[in-house]
């Protein structure tokens, strides 16, 4: 929106947990659910956010235009998908940004969205993947000190629902990830990625082949940085699938989780998938880079039928709600 002409006069606020940590051209910082995010929440023309704006209340005018670009296409069930929740309604959403039907056939069911809504172009975030190429690849490993000849396993678990009540998100899986290194080659290298949920990661020692990357300010870079990406649950599959590499599915808890969370498509068709250690580390020790590649672009195909351009898509929709819009 800075780059636009169509925006120069907007106003910009961002909202953030710690709002004093970011410096932002042509931008406010106010801390989230503040008074200051109230005031801007209720007098803003624009509201765009890959969650909510209202946190469950109900304020949103007739004139202001709700743009919601998602965090994601996966197999989760979420919003009043999940067992017990009927209380999801984002059909007042103007603009929502979906890479196809999947996602959008979900939305509906799931958060009440209005097919109206959907706009086709995939995710803003996520066009920084499609114009990804070998150069930046180069740039990010350099930065992230990975060796010129290392081959680099991407391991990002999901998160699990609390055993405590809510006090914590702690995530153990079953996987000893030497061995996983030591199935690759001993060139590889692992990349950890936990969700942002996860309070405490238990079962793995970070060493100079196994680094932890949790805090790292954008996944896309490990995406592009990584040569093969090992998930369960998560809509990284869908993220990293742009690329066209590899993905293995770690589904170590598979049954319990598919009954504790409930899953709206079953990955496993479309991911080579495991349950244990031994037979995740005996197919990567001889597994087929070119093979896995290829099953990887079949998944986009089937799941991702938009993206590359998002962002100008969304803003483009966006001023043209606006002018549909009571003053």
């Amino acid at each position: 929106m800075l780059e636009r002409s169509d925006c120069e006069d907007l106003r910009f606020v961002w909202a953030f947990n710690e709002p004093d940590e970011y410096q932002l051209p042509r931008a406010e910082s106010v801390k989230m659910h503040g008074w200051a995010y109230w005031k801007a929440a209720l007098s803003a023309k624009f509201w765009v956010t890959n969650v909510n704006i209202e946190c469950g209340l109900s304020f949103k005018k007739k004139e202001q235009v709700y743009v919601n670009t998602w965090h994601g296409t996966g197999n989760k069930s979420y919003g009043n998908l999940v067992p017990g929740r009927n209380d999801y309604d984002f059909s007042t959403v103007d603009v929502f940004a979906v890479d196809g039907d999947f996602m959008a056939d979900m939305h509906h069911r799931a958060l009440k969205a209005s097919y109206d809504s959907f706009v086709y172009c995939g995710r803003p975030r996520e066009d920084e993947l499609y114009r990804s190429n070998e150069s930046a690849r180069r740039e990010i490993r350099d930065r992230l000190s990975i060796p010129k000849d290392a081959f680099v396993v991407l391991y990002a678990p999901t998160w699990r629902e609390s055993l405590t009540g809510g006090d914590d998100y702690s995530f153990k899986a079953p996987l000893d990830v030497n061995h996983v290194l030591n199935a690759l080659g001993e060139n590889a290298l692992m990349l950890y990625r936990a969700h942002s949920i996860v309070t405490e990661t238990m079962g793995i020692s970070f060493t100079d082949r196994v680094v932890d990357c949790s805090t790292y300010p954008n996944i896309n870079e490990l995406y592009i940085a990584a040569d093969l990406l090992i998930s369960d649950y998560s809509s990284v599959f869908a993220d990293y699938s742009i690329l066209g590499k590899p993905m293995i599915c770690f589904a170590f808890d598979y049954e319990e989780y598919a009954l504790s969370r409930g899953l709206t498509a079953d990955f496993r068709d479309d991911i080579t998938t495991f349950y244990n250690e031994e037979d995740l580390c005996n197919y990567l020790s001889s597994f087929n880079y070119l093979k896995e590649s290829e099953k990887s672009k079949r998944f986009k195909a089937k799941y991702i039928a938009a993206g590359g351009n998002a962002t100008d898509a969304c803003i483009d929709a966006m001023l043209s709600a606006s002018k549909r819009k009571p003053c």
